[in-house]
């Protein structure tokens, strides 16, 4: 990636690679680089950015040097008043930086990063209700709380691995289900939510929950031409399983029918 010098790939992390005109960039670098951010962010779309504007960041960015790691060719500016640190995407991730994924995307070095200021307490040895681990025994940058229930605590990665899966329409606290307040808060503390659909609607394992039932399950079929064969207008609308009318006793007049399950 021309903006960070990297060759890693884990989209989780840098978001999608990509080339055009020779130009290598990570998604993520695209994104918060100075001078890219406030065109994406008026544009919305990332797409529109050219490998001429990449090549003008880069350029200018030849003078900034990494806090982080110390080396030129440092993207990204902290927004913290009068703060002149600048660092690469990557090395900001692994030092505790915090990237905004929306609005301005905005980023801040370590010591300016914003925190969560709830007014939480806990009561003995606490655990990560996704992974289960212990977190620690107060806020922090690994360690988070919802700001709602205040009572489901987890690790930032934890989180950011739920926001992944879950997608911008499904994201809310795993224990009292807000969305209200907790998708700001961990939008705002640097949690990416892509927006996109829930994983576990995007492959193929729920495509038959959508699809309707064409065989009879009826425990004696009646149907002339067999179970496989669907009536016109006789199938139930169940998902699991289906019958022709006339095998369930159903009267024109019925527009639903449960199977045994249901």
């Amino acid at each position: 990636c021309v903006l960070c010098g990297r060759e890693d790939a884990d989209p989780d992390i840098y978001g999608e690679k990509s080339q055009d005109n020779g130009v290598c960039t990570h998604e993520n670098c695209l994104y918060l680089a100075n001078g890219l951010s406030s065109r994406w962010a008026r544009n919305n779309e990332v797409h529109n950015i050219r490998p001429e504007d990449v090549r003008w960041v880069v350029k200018q960015a030849t003078r900034k040097i990494c806090y982080v790691c110390g080396e030129r060719g440092a993207t990204i500016a902290c927004q913290g008043k009068k703060c002149k640190r600048s660092f690469h995407f990557p090395c900001g991730c692994e030092n505790g930086c915090i990237s905004q994924f929306f609005g301005q995307y905005r980023s801040f070095c370590q010591e300016h990063r914003p925190a969560q200021t709830v007014q939480v307490h806990q009561d003995g040895q606490t655990s990560c209700i996704i992974c289960l681990e212990h977190v620690e025994e107060k806020l922090s940058y690994q360690t988070m709380v919802c700001p709602s229930c205040r009572q489901a605590w987890f690790h930032r990665g934890c989180i950011q691995q739920q926001a992944f899966h879950a997608g911008l329409l499904c994201f809310r606290c795993p224990q009292c289900n807000d969305r209200e307040k907790f998708l700001p808060e961990m939008s705002s503390l640097g949690v990416q939510v892509p927006a996109r659909q829930p994983a576990w609607e995007a492959g193929a394992g729920f495509t038959d929950m959508y699809q309707r039932h064409s065989r009879c399950d009826a425990s004696l079929c009646l149907y002339a031409q067999g179970r496989e064969q669907a009536e016109e207008e006789g199938c139930s609308s169940c998902p699991a399983k289906g019958t022709h009318r006339c095998c369930s006793a159903l009267k024109d007049s019925a527009a639903t029918w449960e199977c045994d399950d249901c």
